[in-house]
């Protein structure tokens, strides 16, 4: 079910509804609830208070700083801006990323086409940091769009 999901973010932008998960569970003999509730509690994926998918790693069903327009003409949400750097690669196609610097707010775009890679502003950078800690990513919230 992951892959279904995931392939609908890519196709369309948007989290896969729920009854047409209700056939792929149905495949392996499960709900959709039983196994969203599943890859909820192993961290591949974030529901809300409804049940509803939020994120789907690298995904967002909901706004954050970090838009992919994919070649496809699909545009779409990623959690962060590690997971909107991957998305090139994932999906094998070109991507343009708008971003946002966390600190000013100043626009920070990425090109992935045809191989190659261009940032602007060129001092852009992307830092990776480390919390201590264990558990599941929190997907995203007002504080992180």
């Amino acid at each position: 079910m992951q892959q279904a999901v995931l392939r609908h973010f890519a196709e369309t932008g948007l989290a896969r509804d729920r009854p047409v998960l209700e056939v792929v569970a149905a495949q392996a003999g499960r709900t959709a609830a039983e196994v969203l509730a599943e890859l909820d509690r192993e961290d591949f994926l974030a529901l809300d208070e409804a049940g509803r998918i939020r994120a789907a790693y690298p995904f967002s069903a909901i706004e954050t700083r970090h838009r992919v327009r994919l070649a496809s003409g699909v545009d779409v949400w990623s959690m962060c801006a590690i997971d909107a750097l991957g998305l090139s690669a994932m999906l094998g196609q070109d991507v343009v990323i708008s971003s946002s610097d966390p600190v000013d707010g100043r626009p920070v775009t990425v090109t992935f086409a045809r191989g190659t890679t261009v940032w602007e502003p060129v001092a852009a950078v992307v830092l990776v940091g480390r919390r201590e800690g264990t558990g599941p990513v929190p997907p995203p919230s007002a504080a992180t769009r």
